[in-house]
């Protein structure tokens, strides 16, 4: 009866190769949208598989050996695999392994130590308080006949607000006027942004103390028929003293881009941004960035990343 030893043999040979195809394919597994800030890397693995809907698990000592890694992201709509890699890298040396075993994602601790921070102490623990970086002042403003962007930087240096937000074309033209006595400073804000039509709808966010305009922090919406096509997208940002990974997670958040913030990068940043290109912008924020330091940007898998140090492959 050799007949069921060489149908095993097959149905193994089958499942090495199809292990193997999910080992080394980055889209495999389902999609995952998170975002978190300082996070200590094993709380990342758990609610990245935890959202996928997959099963997990650490080998002995291997989330003590990982919970000083941190990692900041943002990922929505991306493969599993891509996650978990773009999480890993941003983690710094050594690289984690990880594999996949009969559907169980098993992840290993580093066996070097892990890299100190570098260039500071890194951003505070976010506070308890909803309206923390919240602008809550009641101005007196008059605002006619302005550009979008040109009305959002007149608010908002009226306040001596950090912000950021898109260039985008608008269908209704200028801000026609906008007056408002003794009035909440968001609830202008507001009116400003539901005075004009664009591709997708815009709102606000605040961050960190850093105000982000975007065409909707959520699923997007169904564009307005009537608004224009948008040619390539323009970035302003303005912070003053602010913490560079604040600002670059504002930056990335305004257009929702994919990130990961290695855990080294640190430090405060003042920059005003206008009408730039997001490469530009990028480069602007890094280089400002006090103290000074060798930082690279590098794109793949759909997901910026921002390091310490030279870009992999150079």
């Amino acid at each position: 009866m050799a007949r069921p030893s060489l149908l095993l043999a097959l149905t193994a040979q089958l499942f090495c190769a199809s292990w193997a195809v999910a080992q080394n394919d980055p889209d495999a597994g389902p999609s995952v949208s998170a975002e978190m800030k300082s996070a200590s890397l094993p709380i990342v693995l758990k609610t990245l598989c935890t959202k996928a809907g997959v099963k997990f698990r650490f080998d002995p000592g291997a989330e003590e050996a990982l919970k000083d890694k941190l990692v900041t992201f943002s990922f929505t709509d991306v493969p599993l695999g891509r996650a978990l890699v773009g999480v890993i890298r941003a983690a710094g040396p050594p690289a984690l392994p990880y594999d996949l075993i009969l559907g169980v994602y098993v992840f290993h601790a580093g066996k070097t130590p892990v890299r100190p921070r570098i260039g500071g102490p890194g951003p505070v623990q976010p506070v308890a308080n909803p309206r923390e970086g919240h602008i809550d002042k009641r101005i007196s403003i008059k605002l006619i006949d302005l550009e979008l962007g040109d009305a959002l930087r007149a608010l908002f240096d009226h306040v001596g607000a950090n912000y950021g937000f898109p260039r985008v074309s608008v269908a209704s033209g200028k801000i026609k006027i906008i007056e408002a006595v003794d009035a909440p400073f968001e609830t202008v804000l507001g009116r400003v942004l539901s005075q004009v039509k664009t591709q997708f709808p815009l709102e606000f966010e605040v961050h960190d103390g850093i105000y982000m305009i975007g065409r909707g922090f959520g699923p997007p919406p169904p564009p307005f028929s009537d608004a224009p096509n948008e040619g390539p997208l323009k970035i302003d940002l303005h912070v003053k003293d602010a913490d560079l990974r604040y600002a670059l997670k504002a930056l990335f958040l305004t257009i929702r881009a994919n990130y990961a913030i290695d855990q080294t990068v640190s430090g405060k940043v003042t920059v005003d941004v206008r009408n730039a290109e997001l490469g530009t912008a990028i480069n602007m924020l890094l280089k400002a960035a006090k103290p000074a330091m060798p930082y690279s940007v590098e794109f793949g898998g759909g997901s910026y990343r921002i390091t310490l140090g030279v870009p992999s492959g150079k």
